[in-house]
C-alpha cells in the first residue's frame, strides 16, 4: 500500500483563525467510548464509518453497510485483525484504510477501493458536530515537494524515472518520425511516456543523468525520478515538474505489521521531516488550546455529556 502524508489544523468557521491542534487524545478517547448508538451515527454515502485503534498512533478506518460486521463492531466481540481478515476475505462487506496520527500531521494508507482521506476528513468534522462543537472544522493540507534537475543529479543513487512528453516535444517528435508516424496519423495521440527502469537494486544514475540533460523543458509534462541520498534509507520520488505528494510504500500483511511499517517509514522519511517543519513554522497557523475540544480528552466528559450529543450523518 502507498502511504501519503498530510498536515492538518482546525479552523474557526466564524473568525477563520487557524489553530494547530493535536487530535490524538480526542481520537483515543473516541475509540475507548463504548456507546454503539453514538458510533453508528457516522455515515458517508450510505455506509457506516468506524475508526478503530490498532496500536500506538495507528488506526483503521472502516466503511461498511454489512449488518453482521456492524453488529460485531458494536458488541466489541471482534478484534481489529479479525475485521481486517473479514474484509480481505469478502470485499462486498466493506473496505478499510489505515492512518498514523501525529501532532500536526498524519500518514494515510489505502488500497484502490478503500475509503480515501476525504472520508477521514468528513468523519472528524462529523464527530465535532456530534459533540456539539459546530464552530471548528478540520482542514487537511497536502504535504508536497518539488526538486530541480540539479538537485536530482546530485543524488548518489537514481532509480526508476518516468518522463511524459507531449507530441510537440523534440524527442517525442523525433521518435514518431523514426517510426514513420505522420502528423495526420498522430492527431489523436496525447503524448509519449518514457520509463527508465533499473535492474533490481541497481543504480542507473549515469543513464538518468544523460537523459535529463537531453530532454528539453518544452513539451515535458511530467518528470519523476526515484532518488536516494546518503542520509535516507529509501528511495524518494522527486518531482522535477510541479509538486508531488510525499509518499512511502508498505506491505499489506497484518494490521500489526502495517502499523509498525507505517511508524518506521514515517520516522525515516527525511523529506517528510523537512516538510513538516515548514508546515509547523507557517505563520498563518497559531497554536492555542481549544478548550471546547480538550474537555473530551477526559473519558468522563463523554459519559456526562452524552445526553447533549447531536447525531449527524453526511451523504
Amino acid at each position: 500500500m502507498k502511504v501519503t502524508y498530510f498536515g492538518y489544523y482546525l479552523t474557526d468557521i466564524e473568525s477563520e483563525n487557524r489553530e494547530r491542534f493535536d487530535l490524538r487524545d480526542l481520537t483515543e478517547q473516541f475509540c475507548q467510548f463504548t456507546n454503539s448508538a453514538f458510533k453508528n451515527n457516522f455515515i458517508v454515502n450510505d455506509e457506516h464509518v468506524y475508526v478503530l485503534h490498532v496500536v500506538q498512533d495507528v488506526y483503521m478506518l472502516v466503511m461498511t453497510r454489512d449488518s453482521e460486521l456492524i453488529r460485531s463492531v458494536n458488541t466489541n466481540d471482534i478484534s481489529v485483525q479479525e475485521i481486517a481478515d473479514k474484509l480481505d476475505e469478502n470485499e462486498h462487506i466493506g473496505f478499510a484504510s489505515y492512518f498514523i496520527l501525529k501532532e500536526s500531521h498524519f500518514g494515510f494508507a489505502s488500497t484502490l477501493m478503500a475509503p480515501k482521506v476525504d472520508v477521514l476528513n468528513q468523519f472528524y468534522n462529523n464527530l465535532l458536530v456530534s459533540l456539539g462543537i459546530t464552530n471548528w472544522k478540520l482542514k487537511i493540507h497536502n504535504l508536497t515537494h518539488s526538486a530541480t534537475r540539479e538537485e536530482a543529479v546530485s543524488m548518489p543513487i537514481l532509480g526508476k524515472t518516468v518522463i511524459e512528453l507531449s507530441k510537440t516535444n523534440g524527442l517525442a517528435a523525433d521518435f514518431l518520425r523514426t517510426c514513420g508516424v505522420s502528423t495526420e496519423e498522430s492527431i489523436d495521440l496525447e503524448g509519449i511516456e518514457i520509463i527508465l527502469k533499473p535492474k533490481l537494486r541497481k543504480n542507473i544514475k549515469p543513464t538518468v543523468t544523460k537523459v535529463l540533460e537531453s530532454v528539453s523543458g518544452e513539451g515535458v509534462e511530467k518528470l519523476i525520478v526515484k532518488a536516494k541520498n546518503e542520509m535516507s534509507g529509501q528511495l524518494t520520488d522527486l518531482y522535477l515538474l510541479g509538486n508531488g505528494a510525499i509518499t512511502d510504500t508498505i506491505s499489506n500483511i497484518t494490521d500489526s505489521t502495517i502499523a509498525s511499517a507505517m511508524e518506521d517509514k514515517l520516522l525515516r522519511n527525511t523529506l517528510l521531516a523537512e516538510k513538516i517543519t515548514e508546515f509547523t513554522d507557517y505563520d498563518n497557523i497559531s497554536q492555542n488550546s481549544i478548550d471546547v475540544i480538550v474537555r473530551y480528552h477526559n473519558a468522563s466528559a463523554w459519559t456526562a455529556l452524552l445526553s447533549n450529543i447531536q447525531t449527524v450523518s453526511t451523504v
